[in-house]
């Protein structure tokens, strides 16, 4: 394989053309054969592709409309069974609905048969793009390999984000093998008397006590150390009763433990969760786990509390009631903070982010992975999305009357809000309202959001599009699934994920997830944000990978609306 300007290029393709028709065969291969050499083989039927696939590999899929046995819809479901990730061009005369069920459905490209000039480049550009999802997909593989081998020097045990990244994988299996997960928050009460008794390597040696005796008493769970004297199990619910599984965490503290020469008894509260019921994603899923630990502390100490247990309320929930959420919007406790984005060449501002906060009357400054579970629990996620977006909208329009020039802001979407059509209405509706350009808009949705519906997905976002709303995808580079569905999705920017970016300067793997992001984002014709960028050496590797737009505290954290409009005046970052 060589490379063309940094893009991998096939010295040999294999290509299977599905068509009844010998003389439309005939057509598709003079119109995509090249210099390279190729390998046709012809399918008249359904049936033959699949026995076709069976037996040997190609590198591109070319499909008819109709076929004896079928039509190219049928075909491209089969593909996704037989060789998935197979980029599949249909060769038709559709409509535009038709075309984006095709796309829905994994076909890369459309091409009439009036129009088979196209063909050639058409098979060029998705031979390159599929080249570039394969090598993003071994790279983040290694990656994933490596993150989870690493482990937290004091303890041996895996760290957060090894955590985090196999909570991920679990959570996708658990619901096709019909199991439910428990996640175990274990958090060591007053450690600070061990720190009394002796210096930082006493605490650190009673800590990997700790590790040990954990291990020991669920050796099937997945344990993880979060830093401090806070650990986390995971495992699965077929397993045993959670509450037994929490009972032995229990256990492991009956005994005193050796420190500088004395036995110190200590104990450590418990907070439960399970997924499906409490939560049905990572971050979700820590949050109800400590939120119950929050509980048991308040209640003494000691003890074991699964998330909503009957007769008990976590302190999470004592704070985020339904009553409390519901009443937010109108007593106008709820607010956006902006963060801008920045060119990493030219150091010009870009955009900002509205970032959702909640300030409680009683509680404070609350942030939205406290409270959006909770409002997606009680369904009022919607009512609340929809007062961001018009929030947001509002504050562009109140920029340009204050002599600003025009300024993207960049929502982010809950999965709820892509169901049916009432957002692209209501963003249009906010747009004319407030005398907005549609440009001056971009809506953010997660990968694990496009996944559990992506022909609902598809429909929204061409429909955003055509009102002229940007489209990014958020925390790119945690999600599996999305990789084959990113060509057909009308995506104008990938966001980074943070956990890429926190040793992007130190950690060679890092790199190679950053660089490949950049390179399959380039090869797709779309830009790129980095962020959680804190130092400076995260922003020049960066700089170097071709990352277009940073954000993060190294250039300003969110701000409340009035202290961004003084700031977006500015043009340049610091030097």
């Amino acid at each position: 394989m060589e490379t063309d300007g940094g893009t991998p290029v096939r010295k040999h393709i294999r290509a299977i053309l599905v068509t009844a028709d010998p003389i439309e065969a005939s057509r598709w291969a003079d119109a995509v054969r090249t210099d390279v050499s190729m390998e046709l083989r012809c399918a008249g039927s359904l049936e033959a592709m699949v026995k076709i696939l069976g037996r040997a590999e190609f590198d591109v899929a070319l499909l008819g409309r109709s076929l004896p046995d079928g039509s190219y819809r049928d075909a491209l479901r089969a593909l996704h069974l037989t060789q998935e990730g197979l980029p599949a061009i249909v060769i038709a005369t559709l409509d535009r609905e038709a075309i984006r069920d095709a796309h829905a459905l994994g076909a890369v490209d459309v091409v009439a048969p009036l129009n088979l000039s196209r063909l050639g480049p058409a098979v060029a550009r998705a031979l390159r793009e599929a080249v570039l999802v394969c090598s993003l997909r071994h790279v983040r593989a290694e990656f994933d390999r490596v993150m989870l081998e690493r482990r937290d020097p004091v303890t041996g045990l895996p760290p957060r984000e090894a955590f985090e990244r196999h909570a991920r994988s679990a959570l996708a299996d658990y619901d096709r093998d019909g199991k439910s997960l428990a996640v175990l928050f274990v958090d060591v009460d007053r450690f600070r008397v061990v720190n009394d008794l002796g210096d930082h390597a006493t605490g650190d040696g009673v800590l990997r006590q700790i590790a040990s005796r954990l291990h020991d008493a669920l050796p099937d769970a997945y344990v993880a150390r979060f830093g401090g004297d806070e650990f986390v199990l995971l495992r699965c619910e077929d397993d045993g009763a959670p509450e037994t599984a929490a009972d032995a965490v229990a256990r492991a503290f009956a005994s005193p433990f050796h420190v500088s020469g004395k036995l110190v008894y200590l104990t450590a509260s418990i907070g439960v969760a399970h997924a499906p019921e409490d939560a049905t994603d990572v971050a979700g899923l820590i949050g109800t786990a400590e939120a119950a630990v929050f509980e048991a502390k308040r209640l003494g100490r000691n003890m074991v509390r699964a998330y909503r247990s009957p007769g008990t309320a976590s302190s999470l929930e004592r704070v985020l009631t339904r009553r409390d959420l519901h009443g937010a919007i109108e007593r106008q406790e709820l607010e956006l903070d902006y963060q801008p984005m920045y060119d990493i060449r030219t150091r010009a501002i870009q955009g900002v982010e509205a970032l959702l906060r909640w300030r409680h009357p009683v509680h404070g400054r609350v942030l939205p992975d406290r409270f959006v579970p909770i409002a997606e629990e009680f369904g009022l996620i919607e009512e609340i999305g929809a007062w961001v977006l018009e929030r947001a909208i509002a504050q562009v329009r109140e920029w340009s009357d204050a002599g600003i020039p025009s300024i993207r802001v960049s929502v982010n979407v809950s999965a709820r809000q892509l169901h049916g059509d009432a957002l692209p209405v209501l963003v249009c509706a906010l747009l004319e309202k407030y005398g907005v350009a549609a440009s001056c808009l971009e809506v953010e949705i997660t990968e694990s959001s496009i996944v559990r519906d992506v022909p609902a997905a598809l429909r929204l976002l061409h429909a955003l599009r055509e009102r002229g709303v940007r489209v990014s995808i958020d925390d790119f580079g945690t999600g599996y699934t999305s990789l084959a569905f990113l060509k057909r999705f009308p995506v104008d920017m990938l966001k980074i994920d943070r956990s890429f970016v926190a040793d992007v300067a130190r950690d060679g793997f890092d790199g190679a997830v950053v660089r490949a992001v950049t390179t399959l984002a380039r090869g797709l014709g779309v830009r790129t944000v980095a962020e959680g960028v804190e130092v400076q050496e995260q922003f020049e590797r960066l700089r170097a990978l071709d990352c277009d737009i940073v954000q993060g505290f190294l250039f300003s954290r969110p701000l409340p609306a009035a202290a961004c409009t003084g700031l977006l005046s500015a043009t340049k970052l610091p030097a």
